[in-house]
């Protein structure tokens, strides 16, 4: 009788989920992007998303003559008419925010806030099978200010140097 219990018990946990032994961490991850002009936001769940800040060139002092600043976006559904205007750079002075929250405790992990991009790259494509459908969207933007949970990162200006008329007229390029 007691073996039957035991067996009956350890089959009962076997077929239970326990989250409290999983060590993988899952986030939920969305971006908001706020037209400027209707001042409506537009909320959009993400598969994944990457932020870069390069320095890729320095002058003698150390000063960044070309800051980069990129995020990766990957869609997790399809692109609505709002993100492909969005992607085409059709919307004026839109504001963006990502927040990356821990799904099990509901903790924002991450911020990041960003306006007035810039598209560099961007992709969609599909794929049908008899018994799976894949869709994939990605955009790579260049921002000239990232904040970052509060931290501001922005580009840079080379030093001006007053006698010299190419790092002058190079800083006013910018």
């Amino acid at each position: 009788m007691k073996t039957k219990y035991l067996c009956l018990l350890f089959v009962l946990l076997c077929t239970i989920h326990l989250p409290a032994f999983s060590q993988q961490p899952e986030n939920v991850i969305t971006l908001t992007i706020t037209d400027g002009t209707t001042k409506s936001p537009h909320t959009y769940p993400l598969n994944s998303m990457t932020y870069s800040c390069s320095n890729t060139a320095s002058d003698s002092t150390g000063n960044s003559a070309y800051d980069t600043q990129a995020v990766v976006i990957e869609f997790k559904n399809n692109l609505d008419q709002f993100l492909l205007k969005w992607m085409a750079g059709k919307l004026k002075r839109t504001k963006s925010s990502i927040s990356i929250k821990d799904k099990g405790t509901g903790k924002i992990v991450r911020n990041i806030s960003f306006e007035n991009t810039l598209r560099s790259a961007s992709s969609e494509s599909f794929s049908a099978g008899d018994r799976n459908y894949y869709t994939s969207a990605q955009v790579t933007i260049y921002t000239n200010k990232l904040i970052i949970d509060e931290v501001t990162m922005e580009i840079l200006e080379p030093v001006k140097d007053k006698t010299d008329k190419k790092a002058s007229s190079l800083t006013h390029a910018l």
